[in-house]
């Protein structure tokens, strides 16, 4: 019987192989007609109230917060300063290494730690480990199906939330759009990280 680190990379290879063929969208981050250099940058660091200057996630809840994983814990940006949580000054967070973050529509944060997974829903948070059915602890990657259910990746497979709880899934059992999806997902967790130069923001410095 392989192990379940093998079926998750078998699971990949398979999705992956049908993904070759499928034409990908047009994707621009900036605006195509304004020169790089309209455009001015600017970095929040150590020294402006982050933890650290690895930043391994980033998502954007309804309320606007920008939410940032760094691998000392959780941190919240209002546009002007940050506010970190850990696992000392919120003990539901499993863990304080935060892999993956996800806002879904209904004004949830999913935090992946390499601890355990939690919910972080109108301030509180409920954590889920392998005792609420996932794989494992280690989280890699967040993603949601078509029908809006939680998928999550960890480090011994592939879960679904159904209701309250986590079951165990194939890739390959899921639909081709939660399939893609969730590969996207996968692939970015094997990037070390979203910066180690702090949280970058590029605005245009064109005045019109």
């Amino acid at each position: 019987m392989p192990s379940p680190a093998r079926s998750v990379v078998l699971g990949l290879l398979g999705v992956m192989a049908v993904l070759v063929a499928m034409p990908m969208p047009r994707l621009s981050a900036l605006e195509p007609t304004t020169p790089v250099a309209s455009y001015g940058r600017q970095s929040w660091v150590m020294e402006n109230g982050l933890p650290q200057n690895t930043v391994q996630a980033l998502a954007q809840t309804k309320d606007g917060f920008v939410w940032l994983g760094t691998e000392v814990g959780l941190v919240r940006f209002d546009g002007n300063s940050f506010t970190v949580f850990d696992h000392n000054s919120s003990p539901a967070l499993p863990g304080n290494d935060v892999r993956c973050l996800l806002a879904t529509s209904d004004g949830a944060l999913w935090i992946g730690t390499s601890e355990g997974l939690a919910q972080w829903m109108d301030g509180l948070v409920t954590a889920f480990t392998t005792k609420d059915g996932l794989p494992g602890d280690g989280i890699r990657a967040l993603g949601q199906a078509p029908d809006g259910s939680l998928l999550a990746t960890t480090d011994a497979g592939n879960a679904q939330l159904r209701g309250a709880k986590f079951v165990k899934v194939d890739l390959a059992d899921l639909s081709l759009e939660a399939q893609t999806y969730q590969l996207r997902m996968v692939m970015r967790a094997f990037v070390p990280s979203f910066s180690t130069g702090g949280f970058p923001r590029i605005k245009s410095s064109t005045r019109k």
